[in-house]
């Protein structure tokens, strides 16, 4: 298992730890009532838990040569079975946030490359046929019978967009389960779609995926069609050198414990038996057709809000007729599942995605959403080495104000 331990930033880089050992502290509040005469004890469970992760590591110089340090790309992504605030939004019921897909005609979505084109596709429910010309592609969405489900939105996105010479040039986009994946049928699952810039660096970094309701005549919005945005997490993680020396660690984990935070909200949470979440600025949160302004927040993207811890794993692995692994051990992360789950998505069967996955705030399975909430730096003279320790705090769900 090559993978060190790494804190993840709000933009998508990473810190890389040599850990010599971690402690986690989970804590369950079952308060017991001991019974008189009889000896008894009765107690309630309510599911009341605290949990921190300490971890005694060291930081060292990157090896700069190494693939996981080249240029980072952007990434960002429009999910259509949820809103941002984490309600059903096409997921094939009467009851979802787009009862009929007559109201999607007209709107559009928007990437941004890192040359600054960008690739405009509009929806258009009058035809089942897909066009293209220059940076434009209409979406034929005719057919769709309602209540319309996302992952057939999805899907024809994808399709007229890889159709457009322009959008294949610069960006690739991979057709994956959405939020509300586990409230869906298997078929019904892959509502999200997720597009990375072909060119790395910062310049990939921007305000898009963009979802815009219909236009008027004059290019402006028609207030009197306006309609609600599926969840976007825009396009971060575009950097052009992740290589840190061990000062530059200690450095940035001591910037983001004694000043740093952003504006917005950050994860995924449950209410009763629905959830609701996602990566939003504040104005995003206030808005809940999603629009952009003053408050928008891009800049706190070292903010640390995630944790990946591998461990070996035996049940993912290939094994052979007398049970023991042909490859070795297959890495996976270690992960929190909170919430309305069932017994067998939790545990290390549940487990299935690899530990090199890119972190997701809104998805349990890539590692342990939170933040750094103590640091102790050590160094001694002569060393090329700081000696650190660092709690982690696990959080579901975060308010940055």
């Amino acid at each position: 298992m090559s993978l060190p331990i790494r804190l993840v930033e709000r933009g998508g880089s990473v810190i890389n730890l040599d850990c010599l050992n971690y402690f986690f502290t989970v804590k369950k509040n079952i308060p017991t009532l001991p019974i008189p005469v009889v000896g008894q004890r009765y107690a309630l469970d309510a599911n009341i838990v605290n949990a921190e992760i300490r971890m005694i590591c060291i930081l060292r110089d990157d090896d700069c040569s190494s693939s996981d340090l080249n240029d980072l790309k952007a990434v960002g992504s429009i999910d259509f079975s949820s809103t941002s605030g984490g309600q059903g939004y096409l997921v094939g019921e009467n009851a979802q946030i787009i009862p009929a897909i007559a109201d999607f005609n007209g709107s559009q979505v928007k990437v941004q490359a890192s040359d600054l084109s960008t690739i405009t596709a509009d929806f258009n429910t009058g035809s089942n046929s897909n066009s293209t010309s220059g940076n434009t592609v209409t979406v034929g969405l005719g057919g769709l019978s309602d209540p319309v489900k996302g992952s057939d939105v999805a899907s024809r996105l994808k399709t007229a967009l890889e159709a457009n010479s322009n959008f294949s040039d610069r960006f690739t986009v991979v057709l994956g389960n959405g939020r509300l994946a586990a409230t869906l049928p298997s078929n019904e699952k892959a509502t999200k779609l997720t597009f990375t810039q072909k060119v790395a660096g910062a310049a990939g970094n921007n305000f898009s995926p963009e979802f815009v309701s219909p236009m008027n005549a004059d290019n402006t919005i028609d207030n009197n069609e306006s309609v609600p945005h599926p969840a976007i997490s825009t396009f971060t993680g575009g950097s052009s050198n992740n290589c840190r020396s061990a000062g530059d660690k200690a450095q940035d984990i001591l910037a983001n414990i004694v000043n740093s935070n952003f504006t917005g909200l950050l994860g995924k949470g449950v209410v009763g038996l629905g959830t609701f979440g996602g990566e939003d600025t504040l104005t995003e949160w206030l808005d809940p057709n999603g629009g952009r302004g003053y408050l928008d927040d891009i800049n706190h993207e070292d903010y640390i809000v995630g944790l990946q811890i591998p461990y070996n794993s035996l049940r993912h692995a290939s094994m052979g007729t007398v049970g023991d692994p042909i490859q070795g051990y297959e890495p996976r992360n270690f992960m929190m599942i909170t919430g309305h789950v069932d017994s067998d998505e939790q545990g290390s069967a549940a487990n299935d995605k690899p530990a090199s996955v890119a972190f997701d705030p809104t998805d349990k399975y890539t590692g342990i959403s939170g933040t750094l909430k103590d640091c102790e730096l050590k160094y001694d003279a002569g060393n090329t080495v700081y000696e650190v320790t660092l709690t982690f705090a696990p959080i579901d769900y975060l308010l940055g104000v």
